[in-house]
């Protein structure tokens, strides 16, 4: 069933949302498009955190905690928010911001500007949908007919990344069209839903896909591009925008539906899904019914995430207007609704504090509990404290990830040791031969996003090339193989 968490005058035009360790709403209120700020007016885009205190599954406390009037740089536009190392990352073209609350007043108090050179020229395909990957860093969409130039990478429809601790950015994957939903599955898979063109696209590192009115890649000499997996169009039934994805997996998920993905259909005021099928070393996505269909042609679903309690949050943008095809001073500044979506059954509780677990009660946390938020979120604080890690924690996580029966547990186990940066040489080569695929998978990719190669880690990936007999690490290996040869 569907019951409002949240609704006007606590959350107002919500481009971007997302839910931290104490299970806190973090919204971004975007009061800014499809028009920048006009000169000599102050910027309106501003985050607030909403709360459920009483645990009763509706937010019952509002806090305004940055706004972008407050801001001696550009801050409107915004499209992108994430919560992490203490602080917040916002998208704001031309920025990537890092804001923090020093003080700890429940108020932005300090902001630094982590990346810069984000175009807005499109003003409805800005950077947007950050989230952690499996490996730790923080990953972002781009659209189509929005041009970037950030570190020196020139970027339009794309897939992007940035380590935190690096400071380095990178194109993970070029292509598709304005990309504003992405998820990954219980392996680590990742996949996106864009607009226009067909919606869905499983995503390689370094793949190149086909992009909106056949505009050129960056990469002239690429051997084609990768196409949608998905096998139907949903634009045909109910439009073609889509925002929000989210990978249907974990214990409060009807057995029916897992395995599947869930997204937004903006026109057609609904929440779609898509069934899954592996398919050689990609997948095959097909039809299923619609997850609901709202009477309410207001409804735009933007996002969705992974509530504490193994339910689903959403946020609907909530305006007359579909897309970005209206008058731009047509727009209504006056609601936005968050929702909440459950089985039948699943009560609202408080949020526990995951922030006050220890490390080694993070790893547990990581490896055997199997709500998406709760380890996903375990997965993300295992990096920020990767200086407080005891030898104990780390030779758990080792054993755990080592253990041929340990499927699943074992993956988990192998991203803990990669966010905990305690992951060796020698237990990567022993990880090669794991009997799960997705572990090789997954350690192939490790070992081809070193900063250096041994001649040894060649051998080993070029001898597996010849004798893998799973057709989606086979990929990672051709993917690492081509990542060692040109030095990245």
């Amino acid at each position: 069933g569907v019951t409002l968490f949240a609704a006007e005058p606590d959350v107002i035009n919500p481009s971007a949302f997302t839910i931290d360790e104490q299970g806190r709403v973090w919204v971004l209120e975007c009061y800014e498009y499809p028009k920048r700020t006009p000169p000599g007016k102050m910027p309106r885009d501003r985050i607030k955190v909403l709360e459920d205190t009483d645990g009763d599954g509706r937010a019952d406390k509002a806090t305004v905690w940055a706004e972008g009037s407050n801001f001696p740089v550009r801050f409107d536009l915004a499209s992108g928010l994430e919560v992490g190392y203490g602080g917040v990352f916002v998208g704001a073209p031309p920025y990537l911001f890092f804001l923090r609350d020093r003080n700890q007043d429940s108020r932005c108090d300090h902001y630094e500007i982590l990346l810069q050179g984000f175009g807005s020229q499109d003003t409805h395909e800005t950077l947007n949908t950050f989230q952690w990957g499996p490996d730790g860093r923080l990953y972002g969409l781009h659209g189509v007919f929005t041009v970037s130039e950030v570190q020196g990478q020139r970027l339009d429809a794309a897939v992007w990344r940035y380590d935190v601790r690096s400071k380095r950015f990178e194109v993970f994957a070029e292509g598709t069209s304005n990309p504003w939903g992405m998820d990954f599955d219980t392996e680590g898979n990742c996949f996106l839903v864009c607009c226009v063109i067909p919606h869905l696209f499983h995503i390689v590192p370094g793949g190149i896909y086909i992009k909106q009115s056949h505009k050129p890649s960056y990469h002239p000499y690429a051997y084609g591009q990768l196409r949608e997996i998905s096998d139907h169009l949903h634009h045909q039934e109910s439009g073609w925008a889509h925002a929000g994805l989210l990978y249907l997996d974990g214990p409060t998920v009807p057995r029916a539906m897992r395995g599947s993905l869930i997204m937004g259909s903006i026109h057609g005021s609904s929440i779609k899904r898509d069934i899954l099928k592996r398919q050689g070393s990609t997948f095959v996505a097909s039809h299923a019914p619609d997850l609901l269909v709202s009477g309410d042609r207001n409804v735009r679903p933007i996002n969705l995430r992974w509530a504490p309690d193994g339910s689903i949050y959403w946020i609907d943008w909530h305006d007359q207007n579909p897309c970005h095809q209206a008058h731009p001073d047509s727009w209504d500044y006056s609601r936005g609704r968050i929702y909440r979506l459950a089985p039948k059954g699943l009560r609202p509780q408080r949020a526990t504090n995951l922030a006050a677990l220890n490390v080694r009660q993070l790893a547990d946390l990581l490896v055997y509990d199997d709500n998406p938020y709760r380890y996903r979120t375990a997965l993300r604080l295992l990096a920020e404290r990767r200086s407080l890690t005891d030898a104990e924690t780390v030779e758990y996580l080792r054993g755990l990830a080592l253990s041929p029966q340990g499927d699943i547990r074992s993956l988990r186990a192998l991203w803990g040791l990669q966010a905990l940066a305690a992951l060796d040489t020698n237990t990567k080569h022993r990880l090669l031969g794991h009997p799960y695929a997705a572990v090789r998978a997954w350690t192939v990719r490790f070992l081809s996003e070193q900063t250096e190669w041994s001649d040894e880690d060649i051998r080993i990936l070029q001898q597996l090339s010849q004798g893998e007999p799973v057709a989606s690490v086979r990929l990672e290996i051709a993917c690492a193989l081509r990542r060692i040869r040109h030095g990245q």
